[in-house]
């Protein structure tokens, strides 16, 4: 999979240019919060920093480091489904995560994938709630409190990513130490808690007062803060690009599409029952029923697609049965599988009602994704086992399934361009769509031609990849114009900023402009019609969009 989509991982244009970004301008002096208007936890851009400043900065470094990141991914997806289950299963679960999510591009733009993922704070926080899962599987299982301490100190690093990945991890979090609780006894219980609260708070302590010598005090609550003002935002909540992505834009729709999909997954599910259940002179035709129905579904693969939507009332049923089972019988598996589930339950939460793999599936579906793997290939059979019947009979219609739905959404996903260009040089070359990215290289070269080292540079309303690429900075706090910065921080005081700090060039994509307005295409949103006009009065065009481009990119001059 790495060698199929080898540097073309990032988009050209959007997301993951904030976070090269960003972390290089840590490097040259800058501080998030005060010289960087930043909108999420301190944690993975102060981490990629840290790697710029060990390893150079460059595209390929972050590249590097995010493999090295996957890599690791990898293990504890299997080390923890092993924890549940046993090896063929982990193995399976790792599988489903290199074909399906790892270096996955299922739209037209890059980002969402693990090697260039559109926010670091996702994976991160990902990889965080991993290895804090794997310890409290140790706590649940020993009761020892190094590992509760660990366990804590992770969560407190995961609270330090995005809310979205945070709550989830916390969730699943409290619930290991209610089940917890209930193995050894309330009252050892509340005796351990000191050990789940303090590192938390000792941790935060810690950021808030390193962040607050550096800038301010201000700054230091703002890291702890991170992104849940967006989260409280009702104006950015109502942003439609949100609302379609939570899936409530279409509520009924989405219900309906729900429950097709699950009926749908359930036939398949039971087909795998039936194997395992039936008796030998029905042994034949159940397996001739399960294999017409998985060649249903590869011949009609683009279903994939949906194939998360009942994701959520899939893992509330695995997590309510594994409680109960949990509570009545004192088993820490059972208890780890429950935390399992709450976790990833509500890692959908940004997507609840429109569930996918793709887009910020790659990140968010991915918990429930090796807890189903977990649930059909490992707890079901030993369901089926505790009722007598054969355990090993369910196992291998089950890992039919499961490599059937994963070569389903294989298939869906997009092949590189066959024309590619190479954008950046040296370190920062990457592969894109030849259109765009040779309009992006075009554009890195006339900026480098126009702008001497040192010049002040603003992409609007959004592509940081080309001060990266370029080493120009932008002047301003506000790095991106999008909606919830603007929304956030206010378009007068923005206005006020670039008054300040005018950037020597602007590069205005057109493509994201009308009536005299930036656009939000995702639910038709103007905004910024002020601001717009404060650059029109204040620079002049000095090379003109091509109308006939994609990305429609015009460079501006200040007016000195």
């Amino acid at each position: 999979m790495a060698g199929s989509t080898w540097l073309t991982w990032p988009d050209v244009m959007y997301d993951f240019g904030t976070h090269l970004y960003v972390p290089w301008q840590i490097v040259r002096g800058k501080h998030l919060y005060t010289d960087i208007a930043y909108f999420n936890g301190p944690l993975s851009e102060y981490f990629n920093a840290a790697m710029f400043a060990i390893f150079g900065v460059s595209v390929h470094t972050l590249m590097l480091v995010n493999g090295g990141i996957t890599i690791g991914v990898i293990g504890l997806i299997f080390s923890l489904i092993r924890r549940l289950s046993d090896t063929i299963t982990a193995t399976a679960a790792c599988g489903v995560f290199v074909f399906v999510f790892a270096f996955s591009r299922y739209i037209g733009i890059g980002n969402y994938n693990w090697i260039c993922p559109y926010t670091h704070e996702v994976t991160h926080g990902v990889a965080l709630a991993l290895v804090m899962l794997l310890s409290l599987g140790a706590f649940l299982c020993s009761g020892k409190r190094r590992w509760l301490f660990i366990s804590s100190i992770l969560l407190a690093l995961a609270g330090l990513t995005k809310a979205e990945v945070f709550a989830p991890a916390a969730a699943g979090f409290a619930v290991a130490l209610l089940l917890r609780g209930r193995i050894a006894g309330f009252a050892t219980g509340v005796k351990q808690l000191p050990w789940a609260i303090i590192p938390v708070a000792a941790v935060l302590l810690i950021v808030f007062a390193s962040i607050a010598m550096q800038t301010s005090a201000a700054a230091g609550g703002r890291a702890l803060l991170g992104s849940w003002p967006w989260v409280f935002n009702r104006q950015i909540a109502q942003l439609q690009i949100y609302q379609r992505g939570l899936g409530t834009d279409q509520l009924a729709e989405n219900l309906r599409t729900m429950l097709i999909v699950a009926v749908a997954s359930c036939s398949l599910i039971g087909g795998v029952v039936f194997v395992g259940v039936a008796p030998r002179r029905w042994r034949s035709a159940a397996w001739i029923l399960l294999v017409l129905e998985l060649g249903i579904a590869i011949g009609h693969w683009r279903w994939a697609m949906q194939i998360a939507r009942p994701w959520p009332i899939f893992l509330l049923l695995i997590a309510a049965i594994s409680f109960a089972q949990a509570w009545r019988g004192k088993d820490a598996r059972a208890s780890l599988r429950a935390v399992l589930s709450v976790y990833a339950f509500g890692m959908l939460g940004k997507m609840m009602f429109s569930a996918r793999v793709w887009q910020y599936g790659f990140a968010l579906a991915l918990p429930a994704a090796i807890a189903l793997v977990e649930a059909i290939m490992g707890w079901l059979p030993a369901l089926l086992a505790s009722r007598g019947y054969d355990r090993n009979r369910a196992r291998l219609p089950a890992a039919l399934l499961i490599a059937a739905v994963t070569l389903c959404l294989y298939l869906n996903q997009l092949p590189p361009s066959r024309e590619m260009f190479g954008v950046g040089g040296a370190g920062d070359r990457f592969l894109a769509e030849a259109t765009r990215g040779g309009e992006m290289e075009q554009a890195r070269l006339r900026i480098n031609a126009l702008l001497p080292p040192g010049g002040t540079l603003s992409v609007m309303p959004q592509g940081l990849m080309l001060n990266f690429l370029t080493r120009r900075s932008c002047p301003i706090a506000v790095i991106n114009i999008m909606p919830p910065e603007v929304i956030s921080v206010g378009e007068d005081r923005i206005i006020q900023q670039l008054d300040a700090h005018p950037p020597d060039l602007i590069v205005l994509s057109e493509r994201d402009i009308r009536d005299g307005a930036f656009i939000l295409t995702d639910g038709d949103y103007h905004y910024g019609q002020k601001f717009l006009a404060w650059v029109i009065r204040h620079y002049r065009v000095a090379l003109p969009a091509d109308k006939a481009s994609k990305l429609k990119l015009s460079i501006l001059e200040y007016k000195r």
